[in-house]
């Protein structure tokens, strides 16, 4: 990372707050899983955290029909995280077999697979890689139920405003593994986890020295 201009430090703060336990995996599979989870912590969970944490603290102001602001009204706010791996391996952007074959795939949730699988955009990336990447598939059982669930959840919020299944940000009636506020509904291994205080520690390190993210 300091090659690249992050500040001293940063790579040492990384791998201590990303790498698993060598035992649990192969040296590859290690590090293309602390790639995928640092990646999305720093350019989407920890913001999408800071921005439900604003939304629960200071409400939505409304405007009427004639442009006078409203006092800010309550609002729920859910939190989701996409860790449901693909069940083959992922190519994205820049290429893969047989155009690019040294490109690697991606063996874990990485960017846009919770949209690809809800959508069934199985040529995605293909498309937007001008045909340099591969299109996933064929999608399993597994990839089809993740999508679906994902998809319902998503037109059940904008139909009622709310999701049966999902528990808000703020811990209203959430289980004793999320009974704190912070709460994130994880996505994993078919089915969804509600998780109080997901990620909160990495990203509150992650916004200090020596990387700072979200300072101005």
């Amino acid at each position: 990372l300091e090659g690249r201009g992050w500040p001293n430090g940063s790579s040492a703060l990384v791998m201590r707050l990303y790498r698993p336990p060598p035992q649990q995996h192969t040296q590859t599979t290690e590090t293309e899983l602390a790639w995928h989870s640092w990646i999305a912590d720093y350019s989407m969970t920890c913001g999408n955290r800071a921005i439900a944490e604003a939304a629960l603290t200071h409400g939505r102001n409304d405007t009427d029909a004639r442009g006078a602001t409203q006092p800010p009204a309550a609002v729920r706010v859910y939190l989701a995280y996409a860790a449901q791996s693909p069940s083959l391996p992922l190519y994205g952007l820049l290429g893969g077999p047989p155009s690019h074959p040294d490109v690697p795939a991606a063996h874990f949730a990485s960017h846009c697979w919770d949209y690809i699988a809800a959508a069934r955009g199985w040529s995605l990336f293909a498309q937007w890689s001008g045909g340099s990447s591969p299109p996933y598939g064929p999608a399993t059982a597994t990839d089809l139920a993740f999508g679906d669930r994902m998809r319902l959840h998503w037109a059940e919020l904008v139909r009622t405003g709310a999701v049966a299944e999902l528990q808000p940000f703020d811990g209203a009636g959430a289980g004793a593994n999320a009974s704190s506020a912070g709460v994130t509904n994880v996505y994993r291994n078919g089915r969804v986890e509600a998780i109080g205080g997901f990620a909160k520690e990495r990203c509150t390190e992650l916004s200090a020295p020596p990387l700072a993210l979200g300072q101005a």
